[in-house]
């Protein structure tokens, strides 16, 4: 006699046609596998990261470190320069320290013997002879090339023999005001390098502004300038400095001794 309601025996799946417990079991076995593998490569990936980021990290020190070192060399190199164009620019000065520039003389008027005629241009517009004869001057040329064409002649360069004779012409051509030669208007200049001319010209602006106030100054060499104030003398290296003395001490002064001479 079968007995009812008898229960059926267990199944690995509760679905038919679904997988089974222990084909579960693989597939999770399976994707474990595959994890642990890519977590691997991936780690793999990551040491070499590391190794490389670490070389990367030295060779960032070791280029900050030659980095450094080339500032403090291209500092002290930087200093070295100044040095040197400030000797150099010292020794061409020295060079023309007794040469005069006459700006003026029309081409070709001073012939072959160049010397003895710059000997007769000086007797003829500073009334100054040299009495030594052409041997005063050690020697006479244009400057630079023959232009091509164009009004302006090229300056002549004259180099005194006496340091004092040139500044003996010099003060003549100042004290004698504007100067001519054989019908041409002239002029009679110290021979600066380029350098010492462009910081001497810097001062233009504020000789003029003294000069309207009959304030005496001196443009000192290379390019310092000199200015008598009030029983004081006060020196200046660059424009900028004399500017602000004469707008913050010159100005004030020059104001206060008018009201003063006003009401009193």
């Amino acid at each position: 006699e079968m007995k009812a309601n008898q229960p059926s025996p267990a199944h690995d799946s509760d679905d038919e046609g679904g997988p089974s417990l222990s084909q579960l079991v693989k597939l999770i076995e399976s994707f474990r596998a595959e994890t642990r593998g890519s977590l691997g490569t991936l780690q793999s990936t990551i040491d070499t990261f590391g190794t490389r980021l670490t070389e990367v990290e030295t060779s960032l020190q070791d280029c900050d470190d030659r980095i450094t070192a080339l500032e403090a060399k291209c500092e002290q190199l930087a200093k070295c320069n100044k040095l040197l164009m400030a000797k150099s620019e010292d020794l061409e000065s020295r060079s023309r320290r007794q040469n005069l520039r006459v700006v003026g003389v029309p081409e070709n008027m001073e012939g072959p013997q160049v010397t003895a005629f710059m000997t007769d241009f000086f007797a003829e517009t500073l009334g100054m002879e040299i009495t030594d004869g052409p041997e005063m001057l050690d020697r006479a040329h244009r400057l630079a090339f023959r232009p091509a064409s164009g009004p302006t002649p090229r300056p002549m360069i004259v180099k005194v023999h006496h340091f004092r004779v040139k500044q003996r012409i010099l003060q003549l051509a100042r004290e004698k005001g504007p100067l001519t030669f054989r019908g041409h208007a002239v002029h009679i200049f110290p021979d600066f390098t380029a350098e010492v001319a462009k910081r001497r010209a810097s001062f233009t602006n504020i000789k003029q502004k003294l000069r309207a106030a009959d304030i005496r100054y001196g443009l000192l060499f290379p390019a310092r300038l000199q200015v008598s104030f009030n029983g004081g003398k006060y020196s200046f290296a660059t424009a900028e400095e004399a500017v602000n003395f004469y707008a913050e001490t010159i100005v004030p002064t020059l104001r206060a001794d008018r009201v003063n001479d006003a009401t009193g």
